[in-house]
């Protein structure tokens, strides 16, 4: 039986309006508040390098779930954004809320997928695995390709990678970097910059089994002191984010979640998946 990543995230969203909808949902709205806060911290540092002029260019937000995203870019007054969702609960939500932002329900996967619209800046966070098919993940990466104004525009990707891969459900694959690099090379993109978002803020994923057990085992216990706890979630996120930065500052590789900067590679031809 075939994943239903529509139905899927219908019925995570279902009832949820805090960040546990498209975070990590075991460890509770105020651990995840931490984390979003990382991934903002690392997404100012990549647009202030990549595309500072917000206003002005046209931005597509791939995957803009619950709009944690779309907060942000409308509070940067980016007024050309485009929303993209396979979940229609997501989209009606969207548009009553930002009536003035377009919100789109679509399958990027698709072959047939078209978007008129050409953009300098689009977003795919933590997207990409969840698309578990590879044939499917490489139509994505086509498509948005695709939809790259030109060779000045940008492709952010947020994802984890590991040494081998790593399917941990029914709807998360976390692909070994060399896949990965080579459906982006087959999508006739190319990676201009990298940052690591976490090394332990989120459980690191190493590719092997007996491992990657324990430390999921750890992280489960951690979610059930912390979920109803918020005072001590946070604690505990604030903490390990400060051990986070001291490790990403020495240059620590432990496999985790990743900024991915790409662009449009000028000489390849773009092959479908």
């Amino acid at each position: 039986m075939s994943f239903d990543g529509s139905q899927y995230w219908r019925n995570r969203n279902d009832g949820r309006t805090d960040l546990t909808a498209v975070g990590q949902k075991s460890f509770g709205s105020a651990y995840n508040q931490i984390i979003y806060l990382r991934r903002l911290e690392v997404l100012d540092e990549l647009l202030s390098e990549n595309c500072a002029n917000l206003e002005h260019n046209r931005i597509a937000d791939i995957g803009c779930g619950n709009g944690f995203y779309t907060r942000y870019f409308h509070k940067k007054r980016a007024n050309k954004y485009t929303g993209l969702d396979i979940s229609e609960t997501t989209i009606n939500k969207l548009k009553k809320e930002y009536p003035e932002l377009e919100f789109i329900k679509c399958d990027i996967t698709l072959k047939d997928f078209v978007h008129g619209e050409k953009f300098d800046l689009i977003c795919f966070f933590d997207v990409l695995y969840h698309i578990v098919d590879d044939g499917r993940a490489l139509q994505a990466l086509v498509n948005i390709s695709g939809m790259m104004r030109n060779d000045d525009s940008r492709l952010i990707i947020f994802d984890q990678l590991a040494s081998s891969e790593v399917r941990l459900s029914r709807h998360v694959i976390f692909r070994s970097r060399k896949n990965f690099l080579d459906m982006v090379d087959q999508a006739g993109l190319e990676v201009t910059d990298k940052r690591k978002l976490f090394i332990f803020l989120v459980p690191p994923v190493f590719g092997y089994s007996i491992v990657d057990f324990i430390i999921a085992g750890f992280y489960k216990i951690l979610g059930i002191i912390i979920f109803k706890r918020a005072v001590v979630g946070k604690l505990f996120a604030k903490w390990i984010l400060k051990l986070d930065s001291v490790l990403i500052k020495m240059g620590v590789l432990i496999p985790n979640h990743e900024a991915i900067v790409l662009k449009k590679k000028e000489t390849t031809k773009i092959s479908g998946g």
